[in-house]
């Protein structure tokens, strides 16, 4: 989690879809930290704090995931102006023992097309057997998370999947 909050209570229910998840066998978590780091996002903004310092404050008490914040908003020159109309986002994530964050510098046209302009993404994944291997595995999931925030469409047909590999499952 990497949050110090006070009276924090945490519930869920399990929903058995009957729908094989494919690829996406961390389903759940990937999903739930989108949903957390953007309801950080709107309590910072309600707090009038930056999304940033924001998550400093609250994750004083959590080393490992304050350090890859702290050197992905670094790298990305957090602190620096961006050009007008792009915007940037912050967050972070535990999940299976690594420690990650990402920055991500977008702007939306006029008709509304996305163009992401840089990720800068942080990882303490632990001893590196193979760097090269940690550096696909994280170069894939921003392939993988853009292509499912852009295209990712699932159709679920008499109980089936009907996107079922590369060709009819795009991906960028």
């Amino acid at each position: 989690f990497g949050y110090t909050v006070p009276n924090l209570l945490i519930e869920y229910a399990m929903r058995n879809t009957h729908v094989p998840v494919g690829p996406w066998r961390g389903v759940n978590t990937n999903q739930n930290s989108v949903y957390l780091e953007c309801f950080m996002d709107e309590v910072a903004r309600a707090a009038g704090k930056d999304p940033l310092q924001f998550r400093r404050e609250l994750m004083a008490k959590h080393p490992k995931h304050l350090a890859v914040l702290n050197a992905a908003a670094e790298k990305a020159d957090y602190g620096k102006p961006l050009p007008a109309g792009v915007h940037r986002g912050i967050a972070q994530f535990m999940g299976y023992g690594s420690y990650s964050a990402a920055v991500a510098e977008v702007s939306v046209s006029g008709e509304g097309r996305v163009k992401v302009h840089r990720m800068v993404l942080a990882i303490d994944c632990g001893h590196a057997v193979n760097p090269q291997q940690i550096a696909a595995q994280v170069e894939g999931s921003v392939v993988y998370g853009l292509s499912a925030t852009f295209y990712g469409e699932c159709t679920v047909e008499n109980g089936c999947m009907r996107e079922s590999n590369f060709h009819n499952y795009l991906l960028l």
